[in-house]
């Protein structure tokens, strides 16, 4: 195996996070993600957000994530810190000889025990990937279709499954459904972003709550990329409440 990189993945009791693809020094972003072209490992840190003469700061600390990447950009290594400071999960993937992502292994430290996902490529490059536990046990099946747009099947082994479908733009999510075949229905988002591809809004229904998500960026580094924004959620008409301030440290390879 050629490498190792990690899923994106937080506990409900810190941060959820999602992955963006950033480039080098300004950069473009994806809805579902985080990353950062051209570093050798970015740490995101999550706090709650407190009101100081009406200017948002960081507040209660809820978690963090640190990315480690390779000479390619792709990601080697991440670390999730709970609200505590304490180490929680630390995941590992492995690569193929083609690049492609091979398997994943997840480490958990909260809840003792280890996960092992496998991941296989049809010819034309669609991964059905299987998550085992510890004791080989399997927790679920992922079928990814990839192209302008994308699908995601996940199956889990009690029947229950939920299909997210993906329309992409320049590289970029604007608009993904998820649909359960257990009753909980379909929820479509749409993403909005600026003129330097910056995630600004991610408006979400399920045909009975309407809720949008809107970021403001604060800060940012030398290369143009972001070191500080504040999360808005907006739920039905109800007003908008600043939920989560985000800090990264990026470091970049030289």
């Amino acid at each position: 195996m050629s490498g190792k990189v990690s899923y994106f993945f937080v506990e409900a009791v810190a941060v959820v996070a999602a992955v963006v693809c950033l480039c080098a020094c300004g950069g473009s972003y994806g809805a579902v993600g985080l990353d950062v072209d051209n570093a050798a490992s970015v740490t995101t840190m999550y706090f709650d957000v407190a009101e100081n003469d009406g200017k948002a700061e960081a507040g209660r600390f809820l978690g963090s994530v640190m990315v480690r990447t390779d000479d390619a950009g792709r990601e080697v290594y991440r670390e999730i810190r709970g609200a505590d400071g304490g180490l929680s999960e630390w995941h590992e993937v492995y690569y193929d000889a083609d690049g492609r992502q091979d398997s994943v292994a997840v480490h958990s430290v909260r809840y003792g025990a280890d996960r092992m996902s496998v991941i296989e490529y049809d010819e034309d490059s669609n991964g059905t990937e299987r998550e085992y536990s510890q004791e080989g046990e399997l927790l679920r099946t992922t079928m990814r279709r990839n192209g302008r747009r994308s699908e995601i099947l996940t199956t889990y082994p009690d029947g229950v499954s939920s299909m997210v479908r993906s329309t992409m733009r320049k590289g970029r999510i604007v608009r993904e459904t998820c649909e359960w075949n257990d009753g909980r229905g379909k929820s479509v988002t749409e993403y909005e972003y600026d003129g330097d591809g910056k995630l600004l809004t991610a408006k979400t229904s399920n045909g009975v709550v309407g809720s949008c998500e809107t970021y403001d960026y604060i800060a940012v580094d030398n290369c143009g990329n972001w070191i500080c924004r504040v999360k808005y959620v907006t739920v039905d008409d109800s007003p908008a409440d600043a939920v989560t301030m985000e800090k990264r440290l990026i470091e970049y390879r030289h």
